[in-house]
Order: C-alpha cells, then sequence, then structure tokens
C-alpha cells in the first residue's frame, strides 16, 4: 500500500493548493513503473485523484474509490468545515478526549486523530480554504448543476480490493 500525504497534510507545507498543484506533487508516483490494483481518494483527495485519472498507466483496469469526496461542497458547509478545523486545530484533544466523544473508535484511531490535528499548521488550513472559497465562488453554479447538492456519502469503505492499493486522504 502507498499512502502519501498531500502537501498541507502531516508538515508538508506548500504555497499553492490548487487542486492542479496537489495532483502535479503526486505525479511521480505514476511515473514509476508501479502499478495500482486501486486508488482510494478521501476527502480533498477526492478531486486530487480525479486530476490524476489522464496520467495512470493504460496497461490495466483501475478501480477508483472516492470517499466523501470535497467535490461539491456547498458554501455553508465549506463555512462549517473551516471553522470546525480552526478549532479544532487550536483546542487538540488528547486520544482519551477522542474516544470519550467517540465511543466506536479504537484506541488507535483516536490517538491517530489526536496525532493528525496536533501535526496541522492553521496557516495551511487557511490557505486551502482560502482556494476552495475561491473556487467555490467561481463555480457554485457549474458544481451545483453537475455533480448536484443532495448527494449523500459515507465515511469508511466496508471493504477494499486485494492488491497494490494507493490512499490517499
Amino acid at each position: 500500500m502507498v499512502a502519501p500525504n498531500l502537501l498541507g497534510h502531516a508538515w508538508r507545507c506548500g504555497n499553492d493548493y490548487r487542486v492542479s498543484t496537489l495532483a502535479d506533487d503526486l505525479r511521480p508516483y505514476f511515473a514509476m513503473d508501479t502499478s495500482y490494483d486501486v486508488i482510494i481518494g478521501h476527502s480533498l483527495g477526492g478531486p486530487v485523484v480525479l486530476s490524476l485519472l489522464p496520467f495512470l498507466p493504460k496497461k490495466k483496469d483501475i478501480t477508483v474509490i472516492l470517499v466523501d469526496p470535497a467535490i461539491s461542497p456547498t458554501k455553508e458547509k465549506a463555512e462549517f468545515y473551516y471553522s470546525m478545523f480552526l478549532k479544532e486545530i487550536a483546542n487538540v484533544r488528547t486520544a482519551d478526549e477522542h474516544m470519550a466523544e467517540n465511543p466506536a473508535w479504537s484506541r488507535s484511531d483516536s490517538a491517530l486523530r489526536a496525532l493528525g490535528v496536533s501535526m496541522c499548521d492553521p496557516n495551511v488550513v487557511e490557505r486551502v480554504f482560502q482556494v476552495i472559497f475561491q473556487v467555490w465562488k467561481w463555480h457554485a453554479v457549474l458544481t451545483a448543476s453537475t455533480f448536484g447538492t443532495n448527494s449523500k456519502t459515507t465515511h469508511g469503505i466496508s471493504e477494499i480490493a486485494y492488491g497494490t492499493t494507493f490512499l490517499l486522504t
């Protein structure tokens, strides 16, 4: 399994958080003679995976799975997540606090969440959401008419195909 971090994630800072820039940063993973059976894009990884589709090897069929892709956020949803992320970064909680709030989470899930939040730079969140808000303004009508605004998604995948997997979250 290959699970690279996007720019702006896990201390990987950059100055440009457009989807095309994030995809270009990952193109070396596809330039190698590596063949993936499954490519998964979660959240912001969804539109990045879609941007990478033209660069995938044409040797065989590849399963692409998008989980809660950040493709068509409404203005309200984007503002909600922006506020939530900044609040969570400002008030990093412990693994025990995450477990108390989310009883179905394992200790490992809770520790990873605490670690992930502690690694997040608020400046990165600011820059990523500046791009999201800018794109939303430019493409609100196109996005709503192309993808719809009432689509529902779920967090999690019940079963992943066997083979080499490229996970992008």
